[in-house]
């Protein structure tokens, strides 16, 4: 077995502290039993062992530094200089909430609760539906409450975008997507003359409405 060879990550990269870091796969030549890191990552990202993926949330910011990944097997090494910044995390962040999927023709609350503020005071909350399907006259009620809602009525997909602000600073836009798709075909309750009538305790051998 050969030693691997030419392993890269997509280096230099920029995280931000307590937010989640987008997972970083490696590329790299031959096989590899292990993945490590020496110096230890900063607090809150780790690597995989056997994929060599990284991946976590920096609990901290770092100025720029470089960190030795090793990818090994029992013939050999390769190792890669990763470059990380932790920049520190913005005074406020919105948060659109969760992607949905509802049927046409529903009423859909969007939810900004999850926003926060890091120097204290209470948020002012500012929604848009940026894209909707072709057609559709959907509009937001109250667009700068916290959960405003909207008529989904037509099928397609539903774009909202939240920004918020402290009186001091505003957030980046924070997207969610809504997905209206086709309600389910209601189906009549049987009528009388459709109907089997049955007595306590009668067997049924068959499908029907009873």
């Amino acid at each position: 077995m050969a030693p691997p060879a030419n392993l890269s990550y997509m280096s230099p990269v920029q995280g931000t502290a307590e937010e989640p870091l987008v997972p970083l796969l490696p590329t790299v030549t031959g096989s590899v039993a292990s993945y490590s890191v020496s110096p230890a990552f900063p607090a809150g990202l780790t690597i995989s062992s056997v994929t060599g993926a990284i991946s976590g949330t920096p609990t901290a910011t770092s100025a720029a530094t470089t960190i030795p990944i090793t990818a090994s097997n029992a013939d050999g090494s390769t190792s890669f200089l990763w470059q990380l910044t932790v920049l520190p995390p913005p005074p406020v962040t919105a948060n659109a909430g969760s992607p949905q999927s509802v049927s046409a023709g529903s009423f859909v609350t969007l939810d900004g609760s999850a926003s926060r503020t890091r120097v204290g005071g209470s948020l002012a909350f500012k929604w848009e539906l940026t894209s909707m399907p072709s057609g559709s006259a959907a509009a937001l009620a109250s667009p700068s409450s916290v959960k405003p809602i909207f008529l989904a009525d037509l099928l397609g997909t539903y774009t909202a975008s939240l920004t918020v602000s402290d009186g001091a600073y505003r957030s980046t836009a924070s997207n969610v997507s809504v997905t209206a798709t086709a309600p389910e075909p209601r189906v009549p309750p049987p009528t009388a003359a459709d109907s089997v009538p049955v007595s306590q305790c009668q067997q049924i051998t068959k499908p029907g409405n009873y």
